[in-house]
């Protein structure tokens, strides 16, 4: 009898954590954004962007610029960018990114893509370094191709 009784708790607890490991596989965990900390000068001094899109079928380019915190639709597809942020002088520090200075040293834009309204690719295009983001699309990619400075006042 007691063998019996602990093979139903065995089975019982089995069942129990099964179901738990497929409860938590089942959810996916939300990635930490990295916060994104904007200087002052850096906001003030930026207006807008110049972002590529690229359509690998046809080779095709087509120029867009776009203000910062603004967004544009790619023609012929289901795709919004919007763009977030952007540095000139892009640095990471392991718990917040950053501008470093004012100056084009690693200039980058964070971009949200959405396709049919769902997010693709939350992430960094890099002006001097195209290749080292990693938004994959059967069709198109984006460049960062250059920055417009805010107009001066006064």
């Amino acid at each position: 009898m007691r063998t019996i009784v602990y093979l139903l708790i065995f089975s019982i607890l089995l069942v129990f954590g099964c179901s738990q490991q497929e409860d938590a596989a089942e959810k996916p965990q939300a990635r930490q954004e990295t916060p994104v900390i904007v200087p002052q000068e850096v906001a003030e001094s930026w207006k807008a962007v110049k972002v590529v899109a690229i359509d690998m079928t046809s080779g095709k380019e087509q120029m867009f610029i776009v203000d910062v915190g603004g967004e544009f639709i790619v023609p012929q597809s289901d795709l919004a960018v919007k763009v977030r942020h952007f540095l000139p002088s892009f640095v990471r520090d392991g718990k917040v990114i950053s501008s470093s200075s004012n100056k084009l040293d690693n200039p980058a834009i964070m971009i949200r893509v959405t396709e049919k309204g769902q997010e693709i690719f939350n992430g960094w295009l890099f002006g001097l370094y195209p290749e080292a983001h990693n938004f994959r699309h059967d069709r198109f990619t984006f460049q960062l191709a250059g920055q417009i400075p805010a107009q001066k006042k006064g």
